[in-house]
Formats: structure tokens, C-alpha cells, sequence
């Protein structure tokens, strides 16, 4: 509902369960991988609608820098 490429964050409208930017912004690092390459789940718009699923997870090297992989910060 926002268009192409990245997006401030809270610009979106809210989900069904009414949380905002709980995805397709971009891939997220995950906390899981070891040696060279690390996971990303989720998707980002630049894959497009198809890929953006939170079970969707890709394996990518350590050293990579692209417009489409992110992090999300969180607390307890």
C-alpha cells in the first residue's frame, strides 16, 4: 500500500492484526546461520509480492551490503 523502494517507518498502514511494518521493506538478518554465509527471512520489495512471507528465507554471504537487506531492532 506504499508503492516502490524503501519507506520511513509508520508510513504504512496498519495490518490485519494492526501492527505496522511488519514486513516487505526489506530481507531481515537472522540470528540462526554460522561460518560465511547468514540467513534473511521475509522479503523485500525488491523481489516483489511472491517473496514476501515470513517463513520465505534466503542464505546470503556475511560481507553483503544491498539496498534490500535490513535489521529490525527489538526489545523485551
Amino acid at each position: 500500500n506504499r508503492g516502490v523502494g524503501h519507506a520511513p517507518v509508520g508510513l504504512s498502514k496498519a495490518g490485519v492484526n494492526g501492527l505496522y511494518d511488519m514486513g516487505a521493506n526489506v530481507w531481515e538478518w537472522a540470528k540462526d546461520g554460522a561460518g560465511t554465509s547468514q540467513p534473511t527471512m521475509g522479503g523485500s520489495w525488491w523481489y516483489g509480492a511472491h517473496r514476501m512471507h515470513r517463513d520465505n528465507d534466503a542464505q546470503k554471504p556475511v560481507d553483503t551490503a544491498v539496498v534490500y537487506i535490513g535489521f529490525r531492532c527489538t526489545s523485551d
